[in-house]
Formats: C-alpha cells, sequence, structure tokens
C-alpha cells in the first residue's frame, strides 16, 4: 500500500451548485410545497403531498361536472373553448402496463 497523498479532484460546477441547494432538497415536502404555489393557487403539482383532501374532493367534483358537461354538443364547445390559450402536461415516470401490453399485442 503507497504512502504517497491522495489528490482529490477538483468539484465540478454541477458538484458546487447541489452544495448551495442541498439543504432545501432535503426539507420534508410540506415546507416545499409553497414554492410551488403562487397567490395561493398550485403552479406546479411535484408531490402528491401538495394536496389537501378538500382539495381533492373539490377536484373530484370539478371532474364530475366536466364529465356531464362533456356529454353534450354545447357542452363540449363551451369546455374546448373555456381556457383555449392553457395547455396541460401528464408526466408519467413509470410506463403504463395498459399501454405496453397494447402494444406488445398480450
Amino acid at each position: 500500500m503507497s504512502n504517497a497523498p491522495t489528490i482529490e479532484r477538483p468539484k465540478t460546477q454541477d458538484e458546487r451548485d447541489l452544495v448551495l441547494y442541498e439543504s432545501r432538497l432535503q426539507r420534508p415536502v410540506r415546507m416545499k410545497t409553497p414554492e410551488f404555489e403562487r397567490n395561493g393557487r398550485i403552479r406546479h403539482v411535484i408531490f402528491s403531498g401538495q394536496f389537501t383532501v378538500p382539495f381533492l374532493e373539490e377536484l373530484a367534483g370539478i371532474a364530475d361536472m366536466i364529465r356531464i358537461l362533456s356529454k353534450s354538443r354545447a357542452g363540449q364547445d363551451f369546455l374546448i373553448n373555456l381556457l383555449p390559450h392553457r395547455r396541460a402536461m401528464l408526466y408519467f415516470t413509470q410506463p403504463s402496463t395498459r399501454t405496453l401490453r397494447a402494444n406488445s399485442g398480450l
């Protein structure tokens, strides 16, 4: 075994940046959620912990209304024109097993 001193490689910019944010990343979800809100409204959904039970119940009620509206042509037109300038993105970290089965012919 050699007694030569080990030379530590310089830290990358990413490693130096991480040091600045590591304590923020380690915080509990409840402490992070205000950063994803603006004026008391959710702006970005990152954690399931951002949702409260009353908020989820409100969303379920809205989803029911949308489902009812979408059954008629007039309701569909209303929904299409409600927020034409807005878009939503769905992001899943795990592939759908239903899609996988459908595409593989199982």
